[in-house]
């Protein structure tokens, strides 16, 4: 996965146990999370543990600025990187 900015995104820069979720929700790779309150701090400990699970790898700092090709086999452009996915 490519992400402009960093993990987190907004979130990551909430003050420190800043009251971020107030409502059960269900995380792909993870399961429901229960908890009325959740910290900034577990729920990104929470996304990460998800990706690990998942295996999903996120390069950050990664900007798309551009998608050529067709489904199934496409090249992303980015700032400063090629990114090729073929079937």
């Amino acid at each position: 996965m490519l992400e402009q900015g960093s993990l987190g995104g907004t979130v990551a820069n909430y003050p420190r146990q800043k009251v971020v979720m107030t409502e059960p929700f269900q995380f792909p790779f993870y399961g429901k999370l229960t908890k009325k309150l959740i910290s900034k701090e577990e729920l990104l400990s929470t996304w990460q543990r998800a990706l690990n699970k998942g295996n999903v790898g996120i390069d950050e700092g990664v900007k798309v600025t551009g998608i050529e090709g067709n489904d199934g086999a496409f090249r992303v452009q980015t700032n400063g990187v090629r990114w090729t996915r073929a079937r």
